[in-house]
This record gives C-alpha cells, sequence and structure tokens, in this order.
C-alpha cells in the first residue's frame, strides 16, 4: 500500500493505529504488512531526528505530528513543539503548534553552557567584567549586559526576560 504523504487523513489513520493521548504511543490495529503485530507499538526512535518515528505506506511519518493529525484531523501547519522538552514524549498534553519564533522560546539550554544558566556566558575578553547576560527573541539580541559577578548576571537577565512570551520551560536542561 503507498498513500502520499499529502493524502493521509485521519480517517486512514485510526483505521490502522490507536493513539493513546495519555502515553502519547501509536499502537497497531490489525496485521496488514508482515512486519506488523497488532497492538504492539508502531514505530521507533529515529538516530538522526532524536524523535520517535512512524513508517506507514511506504512513508517516514514524525509520530508527534501523526498524533496532531490523529486528534485535530489536519497536520500541522507549523511546528509541534513538546512542552517538556521531551521529543519522545508525545503525550496530548505535552504537544502543541507553534510557529518557529515560539519554538525558539522553548529551547533547552544548550549542552555546550559553561555557567548552568540559559543567556549567561563567559567574557574572557574582559576578565574584570567577566559574566555577559543576554537574551535573543525573534532572531535579534534584545538584551546584552557584562557584570562582575555570574549572581548578579542571572538575576538581572530573570528580571529582564519577563518582558518577553518566552515559555516557562525555557532554558531547562533536555531530558536524556
Amino acid at each position: 500500500m503507498k498513500i502520499a504523504k499529502k493524502d493521509l487523513t485521519q480517517k486512514i489513520l485510526k483505521k490502522y493505529f490507536i493513539y493513546d493521548p495519555i502515553t502519547g504511543w501509536f499502537t497497531w490495529k490489525f496485521k496488514h504488512c508482515s512486519k506488523v503485530i497488532p497492538g504492539n507499538r508502531a514505530g521507533s526512535v529515529s538516530n538522526v531526528y532524536g524523535h520517535r518515528v512512524i513508517h506507514f505506506a511506504k512513508s517516514l511519518y514524525p509520530e508527534h505530528r501523526l498524533a496532531f493529525l490523529y486528534m485535530t484531523g489536519v497536520f500541522p501547519k507549523n511546528h509541534v513543539d513538546h512542552i517538556d522538552h521531551d521529543e519522545l514524549n508525545n503525550a496530548w498534553n505535552n504537544l502543541r503548534e507553534v510557529t518557529q519564533a515560539e519554538n525558539n522560546c522553548n529551547q533547552s539550554k544548550r549542552s555546550d553552557n559553561k555557567t548552568g544558566h540559559t543567556g549567561i556566558w563567559i567574557n574572557k575578553a574582559n576578565p574584570k567584567k567577566k559574566y555577559m547576560a543576554e537574551i535573543h527573541f525573534n532572531s535579534k539580541r534584545v538584551y546584552l549586559k557584562s557584570f562582575y559577578s555570574l549572581d548578579d548576571a542571572i538575576q538581572a537577565r530573570k528580571k529582564e526576560i519577563v518582558k518577553y512570551p518566552f515559555h516557562v520551560n525555557h532554558g531547562i536542561t533536555k531530558p536524556t
């Protein structure tokens, strides 16, 4: 069976799968090919993308986008944000459709972060005012100041960031 990605509908999806909005898992309804076992969880974790994918009708789909189609009847036009930053958690209450700008306002702390705080970095060029606090919003740097202490930089950034619509989970450590 081959279905073009643009032709996949909620009706077809519900014919082949059961989606549990609490767990975020898709399971196969019936055996339609040799590799499918009814009742088993569909898909696997992609080493390339870091999220779950489901191979269906000769196409590969991110599981979170299929959850959106299953629950709403349409594919999301934009991004699907994992609110808790866990790309393997496709529970319905953990997913929301967002623009790129909104998605940028709910990013995990960078893995190369040396201070332990999002938006705070060490300024090697100025050893006196060693810590820099910055905020990027809508692809622009909207705040940048230097500080003598890490605590001062953290407090200043916390005070400033409330002016922008960042998600409460912005800057948390990504679950492993």
